[in-house]
């Protein structure tokens, strides 16, 4: 996709966005996990904390299978550091997707309507030193009251922003 100019694929693994692209093991799926990096330039004060510098921004999350677009999220939040935490990336307790980086991991979570009629519960996590992830899936159990998961995991190449 990339060596044929895939206009999505290129523009979010170039240009202005930190990201990773991962591999499933014997899939031919992959997920693009794209994060917009702060600018040190838009930090502003909390009134509520003054120790707390913050900054709007916003993580794409994008799964394609055999080749197609198969989910795709566009999560804001907001981008924080001081009071003696490095940067770290976290969106709003309400949202229906939630998303937080920070210099060891980036994790998406978020839950789903799934053909039994019940809500399954997504989660992926990258691994930023290793360039390792996996995913997982939880829902209710058809046979009892229990929950059946199922884990995947592979490798991610990393994309920095062109300087």
């Amino acid at each position: 996709m990339v060596e044929k100019n895939d206009k999505d694929i290129v523009s979010y693994v170039s240009g202005d966005y930190h990201s990773y692209v991962c591999f499933e093991k014997d899939e031919d799926n992959f997920i693009i996990v794209a994060t917009y990096p702060p600018l040190e330039g838009l930090y502003r004060r909390l009134p509520s904390a003054p120790s707390i510098v913050q900054q709007p921004s916003r993580v794409l999350f994008i799964r394609y299978k055999q080749g197609v677009s198969d989910d795709f999220k566009f999560v804001a939040g907001v981008w924080k550091k001081g009071a003696g935490v490095g940067e770290v990336f976290v969106t709003p307790r309400a949202s229906e997707t939630s998303v937080s980086v920070d210099n060891a991991e980036i994790a998406v979570e978020y839950s789903f309507d799934n053909l039994n009629k019940n809500r399954t519960h997504y989660n992926f996590v990258i691994r930023r030193s290793t360039l390792r992830f996996i995913e997982t899936w939880t829902a209710p159990s058809t046979k009892d009251k229990s929950s059946d998961q199922i884990h995947e995991g592979g490798h991610c190449a990393e994309f920095n922003p062109a300087s």
